[in-house]
């Protein structure tokens, strides 16, 4: 007996994800949800501070800095989860290094004024944060930037 095997479309599967997701959420009061969030926060947010407290400014303690952080974490572990529950696909991407630069998706950092030169990234500083789709699961094959990427560039 053959079977059949039908395929999965992308806006199926990103329904079933933003379903998922959201069904998930519900299963623990918010409270107890951003609780857990900033346990999780809290925990790289330590292991992160062993890489950087070298680099902290004399006048802030280990401390202050680490709650600092924490709070960053906890916000974007928030965000990720709110964009999954959405049915269009959210992306954070930074391209490879020696990209030509690309104003339509990248800032340069150092640029002043409009400079028609070719640039070539030789440093990512922020990722630029995409969206493929719409809140109808539909149109994944246009991809569109919302945040540009931060770049420093070297002239060719």
């Amino acid at each position: 007996m053959a079977s059949t095997q039908s395929t999965i479309t992308v806006c199926e599967l990103n329904d079933w994800r933003a379903f998922t997701v959201s069904l998930l959420s519900r299963t623990e009061p918010i409270p107890k949800l951003q609780e857990r969030t900033y346990a999780i926060a809290r925990i790289f947010a330590s292991q992160l501070m062993v890489m950087i407290s070298e680099w902290a400014k004399p006048t802030e303690t280990r401390e202050t800095l680490e709650l600092s952080i924490t709070v960053i974490l906890q916000k974007a572990l928030e965000f990720a989860m709110e964009i999954r529950k959405q049915r269009a696909y959210w992306s954070v991407e930074l391209p490879c290094r020696s990209t030509e630069f690309n104003e339509e998706v990248m800032e340069n950092v150092d640029a002043d004024e409009v400079d028609h030169t070719r640039k070539v990234v030789e440093l990512y500083l922020f990722p630029g944060l995409y969206k493929q789709g719409n809140a109808d699961g539909e149109h994944f094959d246009v991809k569109r930037c919302f945040v540009k990427g931060k770049v420093k560039c070297s002239l060719c």
